[in-house]
Protein backbone atom coordinates (compact mmCIF):
# COMPACT_ATOMS: atom_id res chain seq x y z
CA UNK A 1 0.00 0.00 0.00
CA UNK A 2 1.09 3.56 -0.61
CA UNK A 3 -0.23 6.99 0.35
CA UNK A 4 -0.33 9.66 -2.35
CA UNK A 5 -1.17 13.16 -1.20
CA UNK A 6 -1.47 16.51 -2.94
CA UNK A 7 -2.99 19.78 -1.82
CA UNK A 8 -6.30 18.69 -3.34
CA UNK A 9 -6.44 14.92 -2.69
CA UNK A 10 -5.39 12.22 -0.24
CA UNK A 11 -5.33 8.75 -1.78
CA UNK A 12 -4.39 5.23 -0.74
CA UNK A 13 -3.16 2.92 -3.49
CA UNK A 14 -3.78 -0.66 -2.40
CA UNK A 15 -1.86 -3.75 -3.37
CA UNK A 16 -4.88 -5.01 -5.30
CA UNK A 17 -5.05 -1.93 -7.54
CA UNK A 18 -7.80 -0.05 -5.74
CA UNK A 19 -7.54 3.71 -5.26
CA UNK A 20 -9.24 4.96 -2.09
CA UNK A 21 -9.94 8.60 -1.21
CA UNK A 22 -10.72 9.74 2.32
CA UNK A 23 -13.77 11.90 2.99
CA UNK A 24 -11.96 14.20 5.42
CA UNK A 25 -8.54 14.16 3.75
CA UNK A 26 -6.96 11.95 6.42
CA UNK A 27 -5.61 8.55 5.46
CA UNK A 28 -3.69 5.82 7.19
CA UNK A 29 -2.86 2.15 6.89
CA UNK A 30 -1.02 -0.49 8.83
CA UNK A 31 -0.76 -1.22 12.54
CA UNK A 32 -2.03 1.62 14.68
CA UNK A 33 -3.54 3.54 11.78
CA UNK A 34 -6.97 3.80 13.40
CA UNK A 35 -5.34 5.25 16.53
CA UNK A 36 -3.29 7.71 14.47
CA UNK A 37 -6.35 8.82 12.49
CA UNK A 38 -8.29 9.34 15.72
CA UNK A 39 -5.44 11.42 17.13
CA UNK A 40 -5.09 13.51 13.94
CA UNK A 41 -8.73 14.48 13.48
CA UNK A 42 -8.90 17.04 16.32
CA UNK A 43 -5.58 18.56 15.22
CA UNK A 44 -6.99 19.52 11.81
CA UNK A 45 -8.80 22.50 13.32
CA UNK A 46 -5.58 24.09 14.61
CA UNK A 47 -4.53 26.55 11.91
CA UNK A 48 -0.81 26.87 12.68
CA UNK A 49 -0.02 23.15 12.44
CA UNK A 50 1.53 21.82 9.24
CA UNK A 51 0.60 18.43 7.81
CA UNK A 52 3.97 17.07 8.94
CA UNK A 53 3.46 18.23 12.54
CA UNK A 54 -0.04 16.73 12.60
CA UNK A 55 1.32 13.42 11.26
CA UNK A 56 4.16 13.34 13.80
CA UNK A 57 1.83 14.09 16.73
CA UNK A 58 -0.71 11.50 15.55
CA UNK A 59 1.94 8.81 15.06
CA UNK A 60 3.41 9.44 18.51
CA UNK A 61 -0.04 9.23 20.08
CA UNK A 62 -0.70 6.02 18.18
CA UNK A 63 2.59 4.55 19.45
CA UNK A 64 1.56 5.29 23.02
CA UNK A 65 -1.77 3.44 22.81
CA UNK A 66 -1.14 0.64 20.28
CA UNK A 67 0.85 -2.47 21.16
CA UNK A 68 1.77 -3.04 17.51
CA UNK A 69 3.27 0.43 16.91
CA UNK A 70 6.43 2.12 18.10
CA UNK A 71 7.91 5.60 17.84
CA UNK A 72 10.33 4.59 15.10
CA UNK A 73 8.90 6.00 11.87
CA UNK A 74 10.05 8.04 8.89
CA UNK A 75 8.04 10.83 7.28
CA UNK A 76 9.04 11.73 3.76
CA UNK A 77 7.73 14.69 1.81
CA UNK A 78 8.35 16.23 -1.57
CA UNK A 79 7.94 19.98 -1.86
CA UNK A 80 6.66 21.12 -5.20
Amino acid sequence: MMCVISKAHSLVLTGSGDILEAEDGLIGFGPGSSHALSAARPLLGIQDLSAQVIAEKAMNTSAEVCNFKNKSFILESIDY
